[in-house]
């Protein structure tokens, strides 16, 4: 009995973290499988899509931390970094919501495939509100996605420098510090530390392949 009530605890605790990153990562693959082998056919290229998907365990694992420090906080210092942890969600979510608005503007967006699958682009610019790179999926016209899969060197750069100086850096700063400060983030904490490395190299090697001169801003395949 006691064993089953243990298990039952933990399960509770744990439930909406993991709940938030399954799902999210979740519905990102989605996204990513019906745009690649659907009749949507988002010809996306192996780099644009190994973007979306680090992105994506970035963005989730990051928010799941968080959920996992607003439900244990216990101290001033706890409610603080969770607090802050916080702040460096939602400026980022809006900040996301900003840069998608701008990106229907677009005339390199085709609006008859907008309209014509209104409620599976609907989804895509949700998802997008948590990771930006998703907006590669987005049905941009023929040969204009130049930009590491976006057709607009502003856009590229602007969802480069949001991601990383509001959300990456930040994120990554503060889960330092609550997991050398206590030491018992579980799972999370070493997967979210993770996920925000690789994504900041890989964010870092992407901008300088996609500015090289004479190469019309095309990224390698």
């Amino acid at each position: 009995m006691i064993a089953c009530e243990e298990v039952v605890c933990f399960q509770d605790n744990l439930a909406a973290e993991w709940y938030i990153l399954v799902g999210g990562c979740a519905g990102t693959a989605c996204v990513l499988v019906f745009a690649v082998f659907s009749k949507i056919r988002a010809k996306l290229k192996p780099t644009a899509i190994f973007s979306v998907l680090i992105a994506s365990g970035d963005a989730f694992t990051d928010i799941a931390f968080t959920v996992q420090q607003l439900r244990g906080m216990s101290s001033s210092f706890q409610y603080v970094t969770a607090s802050l942890l916080l702040i460096f969600l939602i400026v980022p979510t809006a900040v996301s919501a900003y840069q998608i608005l701008h990106a229907l503007r677009s005339p390199f967006l085709d609006l008859q495939r907008l309209q014509d699958l209104a409620a599976y682009y609907a989804f895509v610019l949700l998802i997008a509100l948590t990771n930006m790179e998703v907006l590669r999926v987005l049905p941009w016209l023929e040969t204009s996605a130049t930009f590491d899969g976006l057709p607009d060197k502003k856009l590229m750069v602007r969802v480069w420098l949001t991601v990383m100086f509001l959300e990456d850096i930040p994120q990554f700063g503060i889960q330092l510090v609550l997991t050398a400060s206590s030491g018992d983030g579980g799972l999370l904490a070493p997967m979210s530390l993770s996920f925000t490395m690789v994504a900041v190299v890989w964010r870092g090697l992407r901008l300088p392949a996609c500015e090289k001169p004479g190469s019309a801003m095309r990224i390698l395949p």
